[in-house]
């Protein structure tokens, strides 16, 4: 389950395409149509799914090349929290690093000999934008700037992401650097099963404490709007952990919001969007598509954690021979309101030959669920059971298949008849010999 081509899954996977100019996001049903909210969105490039299934409920320009902006920094936390052991760890900021920094973007004001954690600097990074922190981190991990930035590449592959090139850890304009939102949709879930990033981008504000070059605190608050009301009241919304926003320009702006309530666990993402007397219409524009999914779509459980969903015969079983395969986790997926059962369909697969000897929670198969022909669900079989290797057993099997098999018949039967044979021909010489 790890490594899924999620690129294909998640085009596949896409229910609702409405390419908004002024829009109505509406779905039609065979019974009647979905809600409809007009809205005209602001964002160049939006892309809506649900985490759990990689089911995409809406998206626009969401494969188009794009710059990361700061969006980028997520890569390069996630980066950092794979190479690093210990983010307790206190490093000084080398003399030169931020020398064409340009201090007009969010910093934290580092100084050259500063001795700061890099979890401090993750934190400042992921909450308070802090491009500063993003530079010093990628010459602070691994074994130079440079290795640290192809470490980010390897990541996002791993990650899945299979159109994009990052040449700068904050995100800054750069000759070669590319993503799209589809790319960062997998960077981003990628990340947020890293529990440390998780917690750090769901925090409202954080503490640096007194270093060796400033005897403050410094306090700095989250720049999503989403998570914290110390900018605006406007969109705070305790129903969304995270991710990251950022602001280029008063014409190019961005969030990702992870939203999660009893019913929907969906990952939001705009891009390229403006800004009015402060307001970025980004954050707009993931609220018209939040309300879009709890108007329109519904959470589905098809398969149950732990259901039998096949059975496989183990011919070298020492006390069984046939052995069941359950679901290792329940498929929950986003379906229309008014979704057709019958256009539901599961498809079970196993391994062509399992042999024993096999612990219980081996992976043996997979069961997919698709909805009008298109993915939106996938799980491991795992192994009921325990069975242990005979091979007395397994030999036995062996030989009665060789027994049943046709090619032995034909064999058994071509040698009787080449025995008569011979036995009718050495009877004739017999008779001859006596006359």
């Amino acid at each position: 389950m790890k490594k899924i081509i999620p690129a294909i899954i998640l085009t596949l996977c896409t229910i609702s395409s409405c390419f908004f100019g002024s829009i109505a996001f509406a779905e039609p049903d065979n019974e009647k149509e979905t809600k409809k909210t007009t809205y005209s969105p602001h964002s160049k490039y939006m892309l809506m799914a649900d985490l759990g299934s990689d089911l995409v409920l809406y998206e626009k320009n969401c494969v188009d090349k794009i710059a990361p902006s700061g969006f980028a920094k997520i890569l390069t936390a996630i980066t950092v929290l794979e190479q690093c052991d210990d983010i307790t760890k206190k490093v000084s900021i080398k003399d030169g690093i931020l020398k064409d920094y340009n201090y007009n973007n969010r910093n934290i004001g580092l100084k050259y000999g500063e001795k700061i954690s890099i979890e401090d600097m993750l934190k400042a990074m992921l909450v308070y934008d802090a491009g500063d922190c993003a530079i010093a981190l990628a010459h602070s991990v691994g074994e130079s700037y440079d290795s640290f930035v192809d470490k980010m590449n390897e990541t996002a592959k791993n990650a899945g992401a299979e159109n994009s090139s990052f040449v700068h850890p904050a995100g800054f304009e750069a000759k070669g650097q590319k993503t799209t939102l589809m790319d960062m949709y997998y960077i981003t879930k990628y990340a947020l099963k890293n529990k440390t990033f998780a917690k750090i981008v769901s925090l409202d504000r954080i503490e640096i404490k007194p270093t060796n070059k400033y005897s403050e605190s410094r306090i700095l608050f989250n720049t999503n709007q989403f998570i914290t009301t110390y900018y605006s009241l406007d969109h705070y919304n305790a129903n969304v952990y995270g991710v990251k926003s950022y602001y280029n320009d008063a014409e190019n702006c961005g969030v990702i919001a992870k939203y999660n309530d009893l019913q929907n666990n969906l990952l939001v993402l705009c891009s390229g969007a403006d800004t009015k007397e402060g307001n970025s219409f980004a954050y707009n524009d993931a609220k018209h598509m939040i309300t879009y999914a709890k108007e329109n779509f519904t959470q589905v459980n098809v398969v149950n954690k732990e259901k039998f969903m096949a059975e496989v015969e183990i011919p070298n079983g020492k006390d069984a021979h046939r052995l069941l395969l359950v679901s290792e986790d329940r498929i929950k997926t986003m379906l229309p309101i008014n979704y057709d059962a019958e256009l539901l369909e599961i498809k079970t697969e196993t391994k062509d030959k399992i042999y024993a000897p096999i612990k219980k929670g081996d992976v043996l198969g997979k069961t997919t669920v698709y909805y009008d022909g298109k993915k939106c669900g996938e799980v491991n079989l795992l192994a009921y059971s325990e069975i242990e290797k005979s091979t007395i057993v397994y030999i036995g099997k062996k030989l009665s298949l060789v027994f049943a098999s046709v090619y032995f018949k034909l064999i058994v039967g071509i040698f009787i008849i080449a025995f008569v044979y011979k036995l009718l021909d050495n009877r004739k010489k017999a008779k001859r010999k006596k006359k």
